[in-house]
Order: structure tokens, then C-alpha cells, then sequence
């Protein structure tokens, strides 16, 4: 089905869902709305400014993390309170009274994580490109092997939008000077 705009392939789209039929769409824009890429987007930003709170907020709620929202609600609310980064209330956490702020043990965990993937990235930044960053992080938290076993029609997809932005990544590395995650960000 050939759309002039992508914004009417809406009703296209809801019809093919609603009937079960397997389709994709494929539309000239949006490439850093979707998802997969948008995850990514949010763990250069997350290395390259602290302060960045919705970004990292992204990240940890995303689908490599997967941290139950009412946690990461709880610590940001927590972090607007206290007038502090996000990311400065995730690397105290272990100082914050229980009482003050409850969160499961399964999202305490999954913050030690994405500390510990946060700082290898930061500590690769000082003499990796861009794009070898990313890539270590994909590798690292394993998400594009998830992406292939799963193997439904939507995880190509997410693959093939993944490697389109490297293609971006690519072509930032082929005009810029310096290929570091802060100029790509910016």
C-alpha cells in the first residue's frame, strides 16, 4: 500500500492489525522516534550529560532495561524533590533511607546494571569512536541477540532501524573531526 504521507497509512495500519495480516511499514522519516533507536539516542545522551534526567528516565524504563515504570516514577519524583539529576540519585542510591524512597530489589538491581554499563561506556569515550561505543553497548547488554531469537516481524524491523542509524552514525563519522558520543549527541 503506497501512502502519500506516512500520517495516512494510520488507518491502513489499524485495518491490517485488527485483521491479524503481517505487514511493515516502512516510511521515509521517524527513524529516531522508533523505539530501538530512540534507546540509543538515550544511552549517548546518558553518557554525555548528567543532567539529563529524561533520557536516562528512557533508558532505564526502556526494553533493554525494563525497569517497572512506578520505580522509575518513584525515583524520579524522588530526584525533582531533592533538586538533583537522576543520575545523581542512582549513584546514591545505596545511601537514601528505604523509608524515603522504596523501590523493589529487582529495580535496585537493574540500576546497578545500567550504572555499571554507564560507566564502561564513559570510561570507552575518552579514546573510542562513537560508533564502537554503541555497538559495545548493544553487545553488552545483549539486546540485539534478543532482537534475533525473538525473530517476529517487528524485531527485523527493530534490527534494520538499529543499523540504519549506525549508517547515521557512519555518516557523522565521515564529515566530523572529532567522532566522540558528545559531538554525535549534539
Amino acid at each position: 500500500i503506497l501512502v502519500r504521507a506516512n500520517a495516512q497509512a494510520d488507518h491502513f495500519l489499524r485495518a491490517l492489525n485488527m485483521n491479524g495480516i503481517p505487514h511493515k511499514f516502512v516510511g521515509a522519516s521517524g527513524l529516531y522516534q522508533q523505539e530501538e533507536v530512540a534507546v540509543l539516542i538515550s544511552f549517548l545522551t546518558a553518557i554525555t550529560n548528567f543532567e539529563d534526567s529524561l533520557n536516562l528516565f528512557n533508558l532505564m524504563t526502556s526494553e533493554i532495561y525494563e525497569m517497572p515504570p512506578v520505580d522509575a516514577i518513584k525515583l524520579t519524583s524522588y530526584a525533582k524533590r531533592k533538586n538533583r539529576s537522576l543520575y545523581y540519585i542512582l549513584k546514591g542510591l545505596d545511601q537514601i533511607d528505604p523509608q524515603e524512597l522504596a523501590i523493589s530489589d529487582q529495580s535496585k538491581a537493574i540500576v546497578e546494571k545500567m550504572l555499571l554499563d554507564l560507566d564502561e561506556a564513559i570510561n570507552a569515550a575518552r579514546n573510542q569512536k562513537v560508533g564502537k561505543i554503541a555497538y559495545d553497548f548493544l553487545k553488552r547488554t545483549a539486546y540485539l541477540q534478543r532482537l534475533e531469537r525473538q525473530g517476529a516481524v517487528e524485531d527485523q524491523i527493530k534490527i534494520q532501524n538499529i543499523a540504519k542509524f549506525f549508517d547515521k552514525i557512519k555518516e557523522f563519522a565521515d564529515i566530523a573531526k572529532v567522532e566522540t558520543p558528545i559531538q554525535f549527541v549534539e
